[in-house]
């Protein structure tokens, strides 16, 4: 086993109330997600958005709103409005196309491929438990001298979405 980070913890659990990110981050720690398959993948995609843009954007967000992947979920977040993540009521990703269809360059593309390399760097030198779920049920497992970070809530701002 590789030797864990100076700076990540060594053993974590890590949750989120959104099921996509976690699926995204377990894929990596499985080894179904790697940085030679997010390549290829994203090369791919790339030049159909290129090609089709903001329809192939739409047909990838109706496939993944049907059958969600770790893969078209990076896609979607990397080429839709801003990057933003946003889900209906009904758990469907609906953030409207970027309008950027050369948004998968080769350049990107390392980068992204890059990022995902190192994430599974550190996870795989290090005992991280990765749960859908929410902060509440989190913090009822934690014990003395336990560390804990919890991303704020967006408080006074609008959030009528997904997990409210």
């Amino acid at each position: 086993m590789r030797r864990c980070a100076q700076r990540p913890p060594k053993r974590a659990l890590l949750t989120d109330s959104n099921v996509h990110i976690i699926r995204l981050y377990q894929d990596i720690q499985r080894g179904s997600l790697t940085p030679g398959l997010a390549k290829a993948f994203l090369a791919e995609e790339g030049e159909k958005l290129r090609a089709g843009g903001e329809a192939h954007y739409y047909a990838v967000r109706d496939r993944f709103n049907s059958y969600p992947t770790s893969l078209d979920f990076l896609f979607l977040n990397r080429s839709c409005f801003n990057g933003v993540m946003r889900f209906n009521r009904h758990g469907k990703f609906n953030v409207p196309y970027g309008h950027k269809p050369e948004r998968f360059a080769q350049a990107y593309v390392t980068k992204i491929t890059n990022q995902i390399r190192r994430i599974a760097e550190v996870i795989s030198a290090c005992e991280w438990m990765f749960a859908a779920t929410d902060f509440r049920r989190t913090l009822a497992t934690a014990q003395l001298g336990d560390l804990v970070y919890a991303d704020p809530p967006y408080g006074g701002r609008h959030v009528d979405y997904l997990n409210s």
